[in-house]
């Protein structure tokens, strides 16, 4: 994650230790069905995402646990802009219910 974190960090103009406490403490929006089986929202779900196989009744958390990771948490800023992704970390650190 290092190399992910310094290649961001430089970026957005703002330090390491901002983006590796903002990928650590990322909290993914999604939603639970009936059976218990988590799913993104449509806004979360990223390109990374269609790697993942799809959850089940056996492993329900599967895509919970990978847009919890580094990989989804990253892509998910690279695809915004500047600016867009340098707003989302601050105001996600400072008030994760946003």
């Amino acid at each position: 994650m290092k190399n992910w974190a310094t290649g961001m960090a430089k970026r957005l103009g703002i330090p390491v230790c901002t983006i590796e406490y903002f990928v650590n403490s990322y909290h993914p929006n999604g939603t639970m069905d009936d059976r218990g089986v988590w799913y993104p929202d449509e806004d979360e779900r990223a390109a990374c995402c269609d790697a993942i196989a799809p959850p089940s009744r056996g492993a329900p958390w599967r895509l919970l646990a990978h847009c919890h990771g580094p990989r989804h948490v990253l892509s998910t800023l690279s695809a915004m802009s500047v600016d867009e992704a340098r707003v989302f970390v601050v105001e996600n650190i400072f008030d994760p219910e946003v």
